[in-house]
């Protein structure tokens, strides 16, 4: 048997505590002259017997405890040819896992995860013989060699490993390395897995490798780093506290921060930036589990966005620790409003009326026009930005060809189809514009049971190309909305329509010609 750490095994020195603690006990005790006690003696001779035999056996536990607490400190690993399953001649082949996700950037009293993980194995790879051969396997990420080397290619490809924010392929690379052992002939094989062992990947990883016979089929060291329990705090949503935008006035962000860890947090910071100053900053003190709210006053600036970076300090989880924001400031626009006439006595709640009336009020970048799907004949097209549809049951025949030359001239045209809307009406103007045709509705009108989400947007999407300044290969983490009812829009064919949005199942949510 060989020892990872055998500076430990001076403690087995202890061992001579309690038997120091033993040898004082036994010195005898003080003759007093007392009265007859003849008829106590026997008794008193059992109870002495009984009490010399837990004497003992509470000695040897002393004894075994420290021995076990001893070897388990100075990290003892059986080498295979000790285990007489076959040939000690023979080479041996260690697949080696090593866990390289974000939460090896932490650090104990003993350095970095990751360092000591690394240091552990050049340890356990010095130790092997020269015939014996390693495949390093890193959890995330790419694989950075799946070759067989030798004990110093091993070594130097320990450098090459890094700590990655990309996918979690542990259990799948558990299941290949299980794979490639058993087809390889000979029977020198050993699967070694250092890991820092996170409770929310073992629960993933652990049912499944045992359900496949990992544990019985192959021979595996387990060896954990670090003994710290720690958790995660990261930047959850970003929000505008302002309904209403306009280019002249400051608007409020509130920034959500999610302790993760089983224990309170007091040494992080959360700071906002735009334009490379810092707007503000808090000190961050959650309880274990506790979410907290932080609000940024964030002047207008000059320019139709301001963009800027909320930011974590103090967190070993780095991946989650930054998140980016950007706000666009309305320019003074024309809107024209398209709405059946209100029926006297009704009680049906008018959203869109009562968003833009306020937006009147409070000074916002909007005109507004009401009229009626009849006086649109009268309108003048083009001091309308855009014509808002809102409820309108059917679109009119006779409004399909000046809508069609407003959109051609690109203006902008929104619809907020009736729940009673004739979808055959619609298709008609949007198949007149060569854009495609409605076919039905995915979910239930007024309901709130989700059918879906936004589809993830990764780098290169055209909305984060043109909104936010991205570093190369620098982590995208987009919040995906949930969807709870839509129209299905089925596109033209060779329209040169292309989905900005779409939805997880694949149904187009944002089009663009």
């Amino acid at each position: 048997m060989n020892f990872l750490n055998p500076f430990f095994l001076i403690g087995l020195a202890a061992v001579s505590i309690p038997l120091v603690i033993h040898l004082i006990n036994l010195r005898k005790p003080e003759r007093i002259a007392f009265s007859t006690t003849a008829f106590l003696e026997e008794l008193q001779k059992s109870t002495i017997r009984r009490l010399r035999i837990k004497d003992y056996l509470l000695l040897a536990l002393r004894i075994l405890a420290i021995i076990f607490l001893v070897l388990a400190l100075a990290g003892p690993y059986l080498r295979p040819e000790w285990s007489g399953s076959a040939n000690s001649n023979e080479p041996v082949l260690y697949s080696v896992l090593l866990d390289n996700s974000p939460s090896m950037r932490q650090i104990d009293e003993n350095g970095p995860y990751e360092d000591q993980a690394k240091e552990l194995l050049r340890r356990f790879v010095e130790k092997a013989r020269k015939l014996d051969r390693f495949m390093m396997i890193n959890t995330n990420g790419e694989i950075v060699n799946p070759n067989i080397l030798d004990r110093d290619a091993a070594l130097r490809l320990l450098d090459r490993i890094k700590v990655e924010n990309t996918g979690d392929f542990t259990k799948e690379r558990l299941a290949s390395i299980y794979r490639q052992l058993k087809e390889r002939p000979g029977t020198r094989k050993v699967g070694v897995w250092v890991t820092d062992a996170q409770k929310t990947m073992m629960d993933q990883v652990i049912p499944a490798w045992l359900k496949d016979g990992g544990q019985n089929k192959l021979k595996w060291q387990f060896f954990r780093i670090g003994r710290k329990a720690q958790g995660n705090v990261a930047i959850g949503k970003i929000a505008l506290q302002n309904s209403i935008m306009s280019k002249d006035r400051p608007f409020t962000l509130q920034v959500s921060v999610d302790n993760f860890s089983e224990h309170p947090v007091e040494n992080v910071f959360l700071s906002l930036e735009v334009n490379k100053k810092i707007l503000g900053q808090y000190q961050v003190k959650l309880a274990a589990g506790q979410s907290g709210q932080y609000l940024f006053e964030v002047p207008p600036g000059n320019g139709d966005y301001v963009r800027g970076v909320c930011s974590l300090e103090g967190d070993p989880f780095e991946f989650d620790n930054k998140k980016y924001f950007s706000v666009r400031l309305p320019s003074q626009k024309h809107i024209v409003l398209v709405q059946h006439p209100k029926v006297p006595g009704s009680n049906n709640s008018d959203y869109l009326n009562n968003a833009l009336s306020a937006a009147l009020e409070t000074g916002s970048a909007i005109s507004l026009k009401t009229v009626t799907p009849d006086q649109l004949s009268d309108l003048n097209w083009n001091e309308a930005d855009a014509v808002v549809l809102d409820g309108l049951q059917t679109i009119p025949a006779y409004l399909n060809d000046p809508l069609k030359d407003y959109v051609q001239q690109g203006h902008g045209l929104i619809i907020y189809p009736s729940r009673k809307a004739d979808i055959s009406s619609y298709n008609a103007f949007l198949q007149s514009l060569g854009l495609g045709k409605v076919t039905g509705m995915r979910g239930t009108w007024g309901a709130f049971n989700q059918v879906g989400k936004f589809q993830t947007i990764r780098q290169g999407h055209p909305i984060l190309n043109q909104i936010f300044d991205l570093k190369k290969n620098e982590p995208i983490h987009v919040d995906e909305p949930k969807l709870f009812y839509y129209w299905v829009f089925s596109p033209a064919k060779n329209g040169g329509i292309r989905a900005i949005f779409s939805s997880d199942l694949r149904d187009p949510l944002l089009l663009e010609d």
